[in-house]
């Protein structure tokens, strides 16, 4: 008995198939879950990247449509100005 501590850890015939099986089951569901976790987490981060992507070109649209509206301002105000002066 003090041979079989020194030696190390070992497996005998005394471990059942059963306790084998269960582990090896349980490794692969395990990693089937982290496999479909990570998969889930890859999509949800591709979401997030192509709503900052929108995001990014919607502030480009507000931008053009700032210096448009700016424009159309300048020159409705410049337009009031000439009918103003033409007034008597």
């Amino acid at each position: 008995m003090v041979k079989r501590m020194m030696s190390g850890w070992s497996l005998d015939k005394h471990v059942p198939i059963g306790v084998i099986v269960a582990l090896i089951i349980q490794t692969i569901v395990g990693a089937t879950y982290v496999s479909s976790y990570m998969t889930e987490t890859d999509a949800r981060i591709a979401r997030l990247e192509e709503i900052v992507s929108k995001r990014d070109h919607d502030g480009d649209r507000l931008t053009r449509l700032e210096v448009t509206v700016k424009s159309l301002q300048e020159t409705i105000l410049s337009r009031l100005d000439r009918i103003e002066r033409k007034l008597p």
